[in-house]
């Protein structure tokens, strides 16, 4: 294969379209599959390389040539994870080849997965962990034999060769007795950006134990614990030492969501309480464990936010289980343990019902619709101000990436917005790492009521792509959006401000959504993912909790109050295509659907292509994709999200032609009309025309 390097075509050319085109297929296709193909040209031959991100050590690699392999490696620049699992036992001249590869051909690898063995150096170990140490945000070495051989090498590097592990957040390692000097000296140096730990305990004394949960205790961010093979000593007379155990993690790490708890000592030990989890959603516990009456009573207060419980190979004794799990409010696999305490009563269970990792909260509220005549009125001029809205665009309409002028005028701008409209104005600013080293970001948000009880999430991104010429305006991406929500803001102010609801209306313009460099999960999304962090960890104000908080469900976060996030992005181009992506805003999005219908009939779209009749914006069919947007960091915490996106993205998305001059204003009007109408029918507003 050459090694020269691809031909480079002007962005608006047909060739760049046919690039980008074979690039988004090959996404699509697995690894083996990617290379069954590069036969079709060098151009494709480039592309799999390019988008070849993980490497996983398969047992075929025994038979195959290593030059092959090698030249493999080396044409795939950009792999991040390398991954290997306990079955596939390969050869130590093999695992010894990848390392020295890796080494030397690879600069990008943040995620190590493997299982090493006996006959493979140290040296070699030291030498591809202090090349990526400062870059690595997930590392797992472990034994092939089940001993702490691995553990030796690297408390080895930890005490005398005093490795930095800069980002790491997620750590998985054996823990035997001898490990307690190097792990407590890691839990000082990377304890606090630490939020996963899977910990595989052997046999050791209490001392040793109580060790391990001295360095936990440093890693203040810590959110995902995993606890494997717990042997503990029953030594001690009418003392339960697993609930104590259980106790102490309640109260050293109030913060955990997801708890896995495995024993495989060869003996039934008896939980006998349940323990205080405050933001608890997952919890799976497996192995010789007996859980009693006494683990499921107050289990409601317990766990008030747990949405999934898996219990793998446990006994439960009591019939009334499932009367008891049937008191969490958020569980939503009741069917499943309807089920697995059927068979446990009878025997252990033989499944194991894995963590989901996303969850869905059930809405409760409802819209409602309004009138022809209100329709009709909130469909009128009166609101449409054409004028204003171009004003308020024009505004935003500058290449505004972090940093930059531009991007400290719209920062401005959207300010000054907020504070003649009256609301209440926060800012977000924090620093961050990027591939373009440290920069500043800022979220704003803006709030009717910060004082009511829940709210409505408008949200979108204002800052712009990064191109080398630093000219990218981004006018549907995302200009539009921003101005869509501050005219909603300015058109409906004095309605909303005379809403007689618990829920009001919050802005939030989302800074850094743009990659720097190239699209990943550090290199994007800045904004969100701190802002979501941020509320997650910001208690319920307690000044509201005995006006809006349900006291049985103990501490609540801020995130909680949201009550739905509703996300613009890529808005502005003709004919847009809107789907819904999630089960539990489905009502939501049909609701959107039906007032689009209703403005139909009623006669009052703008219908710029002379062919049509009618709009058809909002689609009933399920899309067969996955969109990375600001959204996610909130997804991933249970808020309930619609997400107003076409699919597919506009002919202009990322191409400098995204200005003014390709904007479909029809299609803008009419779509505003649609988000005005519903923002009051979700809000019950009082529309008085």
């Amino acid at each position: 294969m050459s090694n020269k390097s691809m031909v480079r075509y002007p962005r608006d050319s047909f060739d760049r379209f046919g690039d980008d085109l074979c690039r988004l297929l090959l996404r699509y296709l697995p690894t083996d599959d990617r290379f069954r193909y590069e036969c079709v040209s060098k151009q494709w031959q480039t592309f799999i390389y390019e988008t070849v991100v993980s490497f996983k050590i398969q047992p075929i690699y025994r038979t195959i040539k290593w030059q092959i392999l090698k030249k493999i490696i080396k044409k795939c620049p950009n792999i991040t994870h390398i991954q290997s699992s306990r079955r596939q036992n390969l050869n130590s001249l093999m695992n010894k080849n990848i390392c020295n590869v890796f080494t030397k051909y690879n600069h990008h690898l943040t995620n190590i997965d493997i299982y090493v063995e006996i006959g493979l150096s140290m040296k070699l170990i030291y030498k591809l962990l202090s090349k990526f140490a400062k870059q690595l945000t997930s590392l797992s070495i472990k034994s092939l034999n089940d001993t702490a051989y691995a553990n030796v090498h690297l408390r080895q590097q930890f005490l005398y060769n005093n490795l930095s592990f800069k980002r790491l957040s997620t750590f998985k390692f054996v823990y035997h007795e001898s490990d307690t000097d190097w792990y407590l000296l890691f839990a000082d140096k990377c304890g606090q950006q630490i939020q996963s730990m899977d910990v595989q305990i052997m046999g050791m004394d209490d001392q040793s134990l109580s060790q391990l949960f001295i360095g936990l205790s440093k890693m203040p961010k810590l959110v995902e614990l995993c606890l494997r093979r717990l042997s503990i000593s029953f030594d001690i007379p009418n003392v339960n030492q697993l609930d104590n155990w259980l106790a102490i993690i309640g109260a050293y790490f109030p913060q955990v969501f997801s708890l896995y708890i495995g024993n495989s000592c060869g003996r039934n030990h008896l939980l006998t309480k349940s323990h205080r989890f405050p933001q608890l959603t997952h919890l799976s516990i497996g192995g010789h464990l007996k859980l009693d009456d006494g683990f499921f009573n107050n289990i409601d207060n317990n766990y008030p936010k747990l949405r999934y419980f898996a219990a793998n190979c446990v006994t439960i004794t009591n019939k009334s289980t499932f009367e008891s799990l049937s008191q969490l409010k958020y569980l939503k696999n009741k069917i499943f343990l309807l089920l697995l305490c059927i068979q446990c009563l009878t025997q252990t269970s033989q499944q194991h019902n894995r963590f989901k990792r996303w969850d869905y909260r059930e809405l409760t509220h409802q819209p409602k619709p309004l009138t022809d005549n209100k329709i009709k009125f909130l469909a009128s001029k009166r609101f449409e101000d054409r004028d204003m809205f171009e004003s308020i665009l024009d505004s935003i309409l500058l290449p505004r990436s972090p940093g930059t002028d531009g991007h400290k005028s719209v920062q401005k701008f959207i300010i000054k917005m907020i504070k003649s409209l009256g609301w209440s104005l926060e800012e977000d600013k924090f620093t961050s790492s990027t591939p373009l080293g440290r920069r500043t970001f800022n979220n704003i948000m803006a709030t009717i009521e910060p004082n009511h009880c829940k709210r409505i999430i408008l949200s979108c991104h204002y800052d712009s792509k990064l191109n080398r010429e630093k000219t990218f305006i981004g006018a549907i991406d995302s200009a539009v959006p921003c101005a869509m929500i501050l005219h909603l803001g300015l058109i409906l102010d004095k309605y909303l401000k005379k809403a007689n609801n618990e829920t009001t209306v919050q802005m939030v313009f989302f800074d850094g959504e743009e990659a720097m460099v190239q699209w990943s999960n550090e290199d994007s999304l800045y904004g969100s993912r701190h802002l979501a962090n941020k509320w997650n960890h910001k208690q319920y104000p307690k000044s509201m909790t005995n006006m809006c908080q349900n006291s049985s469900l103990g501490q609540t976060s801020e995130l909680d109050r949201i009550e739905l996030m509703v996300l613009l992005d890529l808005i502005g181009a003709a004919n847009p295509k809107f789907y819904s992506y999630f089960p539990n805003t489905k009502p939501l999005f049909n609701r959107l659907m039906e007032i689009e219908k209703k403005l139909n009939d009623l006669n009052l779209m703008e219908i710029s292509n002379s062919g049509r009749k009618r709009t058809s914006y909002f689609n009933s069919r399920h899309p067969f994709s996955y969109i990375e947007d600001d959204h996610v960091p909130f997804l991933k915490l249970n808020v309930p999200v619609l997400h107003m996106i076409p699919t597919p993205f506009p002919s202009v998305w990322h191409r400098e032609s995204d200005n003014r001059e390709n904007l479909n204003f029809s299609t803008i009007n009419n779509l505003m009309k649609i988000f005005r109408i519903f923002i009051a029918e979700y809000l019950h507003l009082n529309i008085d025309n």
